[in-house]
């Protein structure tokens, strides 16, 4: 039996949808299957490894030789025998495109790629990937849409009774759609090819519209939270940076296609979120508290309705629901997994190895990197299992990264 090891970034985007391609590929005999997270289970990969060789190694994003640092050791080992970029994200801005595609000769050459949409394939054909090295997929996270499996789908007085919201109003979600950038973070994106002055002035934008967010949300009128139920959800894997009043509910548990089954509007500055919405026929609105530069609004998005100020939606005319989301995360039928897993298994009958005359560029230091991610794996474990918040305190991982701890270390 082959086996095919997935890993994922963000416990709250991908975590479900990676199970679901192990479920499948398990359940149909395809291969054997793991799904492991990228920050704290690296360990976990090398296990496997040192039994079998892993036939397809999936990973969250790949885009540079160096973002495969902690497990290049094992692809020099030829202990995996290719490695599957799934691209969680794929659509870009006109200042930040570049970042979703492969920028150097071994991810062009030497990984496979998912494509939602034809669209994302001729790019990546531009960019330099041989055709046959890219699997159509859809946008397999569309898939939870409309399926309950994994979701634990609750009737709506139950949630509203956990979460603390009245059932009888309309909820709003607010989509957070990321952080003030730090200026070590600022440099480092400029190390990776982003134009300075772009990141200085998006950062500028967030700060402002971060400042009107908070300000509108907590200066709404009592005749419009008599209507609705604001639920303000930070950007996944970070905490709430706005000091909001009661009245909000920020809420970062469950996914965002657990929250579509029952929220009635969506609301994001910038997440493809609302495409995904709009798939399933929810109200949704781009809210752009500034008026920004074209250059910096996500690729779809420009064509949704746009809100200034969050009670501009009850003034609102009738709603149409479009379907410009068809063009930019593919058709939403529900088969997108089933598609991404027969992928897997058409690469697995094909016996696919790539790495057995490759030369890994000199300048990575990829033993370290092992060494370090590994170490670092079993302290964060540790540290988390003992409870101790001194432990936990030094563990950069845990303390960055504590909303995507493995679901399973919380068992």
């Amino acid at each position: 039996m082959k086996t095919v090891v997935i890993l994922y970034e963000h416990v709250s985007r991908e975590y479900e949808t990676c199970i679901r391609v192990k479920d499948y590929l398990v359940k149909n005999d395809i291969a054997n299957a793991y799904v492991f997270s990228m920050h704290f289970q690296i360990n976990e990969v090398y296990k496997i490894a040192s039994k079998r060789i892993i036939d397809i190694l999936a990973v969250p994003y790949a885009y540079k030789e160096k973002s495969l640092n902690k497990i290049l050791l094992l692809i020099k080992r030829n202990r995996i025998k290719l490695v599957f970029n799934l691209r969680h994200e794929q659509i870009g801005a006109s200042y930040n495109e570049f970042k979703l595609y492969p920028r150097d000769y071994f991810t062009q050459n030497y990984i496979y790629h998912s494509a939602w949409t034809e669209i994302y394939k001729n790019k990546l054909i531009e960019k330099g990937v041989p055709s046959d090295h890219i699997i159509i997929t859809q946008n397999p996270r569309a898939d939870l849409l409309f399926s309950q499996e994994h979701q634990n789908i609750a009737d709506r007085s139950v949630v509203a009774k956990k979460y603390g919201l009245n059932q009888d109003k309309k909820w709003i979600i607010i989509c957070e759609s990321g952080p003030v950038r730090s200026n070590e973070m600022i440099q480092q994106m400029i190390i990776q090819g982003y134009n300075q002055q772009d990141l200085q002035e998006y950062n500028e934008f967030t700060i402002n519209d971060l400042k009107k967010t908070e300000s509108q949300l907590n200066s709404l009128s009592s005749a419009f939270l008599d209507n609705y139920e604001i639920i303000y959800r930070p950007h996944p894997g970070k905490d709430n940076s706005l000091r909001l009043c009661e009245k909000i509910h920020v809420i970062s548990e469950e996914s965002m296609y657990w929250w579509l089954n029952y929220v009635d509007v969506v609301i994001s500055r910038m997440s493809t979120v609302l495409l995904e919405a709009q798939a399933k026929q929810i109200v949704v609105y781009r809210y752009e508290p500034s008026i920004i530069p074209e250059r910096f609004i996500t690729y779809g998005l420009d064509k949704l309705p746009v809100i200034h100020e969050i009670e501009e939606i009850d003034l609102s005319k009738e709603y149409i629901h479009g379907d410009d989301y068809k063009d930019y995360i593919g058709k939403v039928d529900g088969h997108s997994i089933e598609i991404l897993a027969n992928g897997f298994k058409s690469l697995l009958e094909k016996d696919v190895s790539l790495y057995e005359n490759l030369v890994l560029s000199t300048d990575i230091p990829y033993v370290h990197d092992a060494l370090k991610a590994r170490l670092s794996n079993r302290y964060s474990y540790y540290a988390f299992k003992t409870k101790s918040k001194r432990l936990m305190h030094l563990s950069k991982s845990l303390t960055v990264l504590s909303r995507d701890i493995p679901p399973e270390w919380k068992q």
